[in-house]
């Protein structure tokens, strides 16, 4: 059962210290004067989904942050609290039961579009955004662009800190235990898996070491795939053809399952990947049992690293680009620039009163509130390092926070965050090391990063998940080890011939207009 709050969260921006980090003059004032504004008006009621279940804690500091937000501002947001797997499913049922609903936070671009399809989705001018300077600047242009549909936005786009979709990582202990230098080839990296397998690095004397783990197969090729084909696991283009093609056709693919099928054999890989849940996989890291890591940057840090750095404090996996053959990209691959959007419902009868909120939680003022909550009652800032302390039993553990996140739908990135995870924690503290690391990076960009496809315009939209259905089958029988990669080459020709060739049409047509209309 859905569970549903009453939060009256104030909208007005409030500008504090960093006034030059965000727009110009006349925008700051224009945000300053609707803040002072906002105490004369009357609270218009907005009404958002929230899948930040585990974020939702009935505490009195909740409250109070509600009533300090509601003080500054003009909104009264309500939030419809639902697990994140059931974002799309949620959003339709309410807006075909007529219930309010005004803002759906972070939703995938291909369910997106089918809402605005069916009429679910008021669209944003440039000149609305511009009312609203923390929100336009909190994201670059590639991602504005990314879900530019004509002269209008679909809505906010959703990015990440880090563009870079999954890495692989290396226990640097277990290397230098090994007396061992973190790999630089694909050929050294195997070399190393075998190490981790036959040593007893954990010194249980058990067999029982896990050389490589990843959380799904798509994760594993997200992290991989940059070693093996020109643009990861991504489409790319046929220079000679002028085509759009899936990853799945590149030259270099066959050669990714083949070795993928060897590591299962030969016990590096973990071959239990779509049987194990996600829970348990980190459980293998925090029980010291991992000696490398495939998938997104933060995805074994979060009760996986962090418990195995109670013991060993010293951890750390460290990011790897294993070069393979001459024909890969050979670095990692940059996700889309926008991974989702977050949209305003063509049924919310105060669009202004949505945006002005989301305005606000992206300023620095509403950053901090929406996110950290209150200082001296949730946190205390060290003055000379600027770090924040959670006020708790274990102010190193981000989970004891009384309050954290809840009232922040939509994350932004604006400039003026220099720190972006300023929490005094072990988790935080690596966090900002390692987004150091990676934006330093060299990384490719697919050829259709800021496309915004419409599916709805396909013409093998009906074939679409039959084509994915083939293909997850597929690599799910090799990984198995009951399909031979031999087979491969049949399945992508089968893979044609029921859509995929029209699919590729589709694409491509759509990429070159964007390309064109772009110029």
């Amino acid at each position: 059962m859905k569970k549903r709050y009453l939060l009256a969260v104030s909208v007005a921006t409030v500008v504090c210290a960093c006034l030059g980090a965000c727009g110009n003059s006349s925008e700051i004032e224009e945000t300053q004067q609707a803040a002072e504004n906002a105490g004369d008006e009357e609270a218009v009621t907005i009404v958002s989904l929230n899948i930040n279940n585990n974020l939702d804690k009935e505490s009195e500091q909740r409250d109070k942050i509600h009533q300090i937000i509601m003080d500054e501002t003009g909104v009264d947001l309500q939030l419809v609290m639902i697990p994140s797997d059931q974002l799309a499913t949620q959003a339709n049922l309410m807006l075909a039961g007529k219930e309010q609903l005004d803002i759906i936070p972070c939703i995938g671009m291909t369910d997106a579009q089918n809402l605005k399809n069916s009429g679910a989705v008021r669209m944003i001018t440039q000149e609305e955004l511009d009312q609203y300077p923390y929100l336009r600047d909190s994201f670059p242009k590639e991602s504005w662009d990314a879900v530019r549909m004509g002269d209008e936005y679909l809505g906010i786009p959703f990015v990440g800190a880090q563009t870079i979709p999954a890495l692989v990582a290396v226990r640097n202990d277990w290397v230098d235990q090994l007396g061992e230098t973190m790999p630089e080839t694909l050929e050294e990296y195997e070399a190393l898996l075998k190490q981790f397998k036959e040593s007893d690095l954990d010194g249980n004397g058990q067999d029982d070491t896990i050389p490589l783990i990843a959380d799904t197969v798509d994760e594993l090729e997200q992290a991989f795939l940059p070693f093996f084909t020109q643009t990861g696991a991504y489409w790319y283009f046929d220079e000679e053809e002028q085509l759009l093609k899936p990853y799945e056709m590149d030259e270099g693919y066959p050669e990714f399952l083949e070795t993928m099928r060897r590591w299962i054999d030969e016990g590096y890989l973990f071959d239990q990947i779509a049987t194990t849940s996600k829970q348990d996989k980190l459980s293998y890291v925090a029980q010291n049992k991992v000696g490398s890591t495939a998938g997104t940057w933060t995805r074994f840090l979060y009760s996986g690293i962090e418990v195995l750095a109670q013991t060993y404090p010293d951890i750390r996996y460290e990011f790897v680009t294993p070069k393979g053959s001459d024909h890969a990209a050979n670095k990692y691959t940059s996700s889309q620039f926008a991974k989702g959007v977050t949209l305003i419902t063509s049924t919310c009868e105060h669009p202004e009163k949505a945006l002005e909120y989301l305005n606000y939680q992206c300023s620095p003022e509403g950053q901090t509130i929406t996110t950290y909550g209150i200082e001296g009652e949730n946190y205390t800032v060290d003055p000379e390092t600027g770090k924040y302390q959670i006020i708790s039993d274990s102010p190193t553990d981000w989970t004891t926070a009384q309050y954290y996140i809840l009232y922040n739908l939509h994350e932004g990135f604006g400039e003026w965050r220099t720190d972006l995870w300023p929490l005094d924690t072990y988790t935080y503290n690596l966090m900002n090391e390692m987004n150091e690391e990676l934006k330093a990076m060299d990384t490719v960009t697919p050829p259709d990063s800021i496309t915004p496809y419409d599916v709805s315009k396909y013409e093998a939209q009906r074939s679409m998940n039959d084509l994915a259905t083939l293909l997850s089958e597929a690599k799910g029988k090799i990984f198995a080890g009951t399909m031979s990669v031999d087979e491969w080459p049949n399945v992508m020709e089968q893979w044609k011939e029921i859509g995929g060739n029209q699919l590729i049409q589709d694409k491509t047509t759509q990429f070159l207009e964007n390309q064109n209309s772009s110029k």
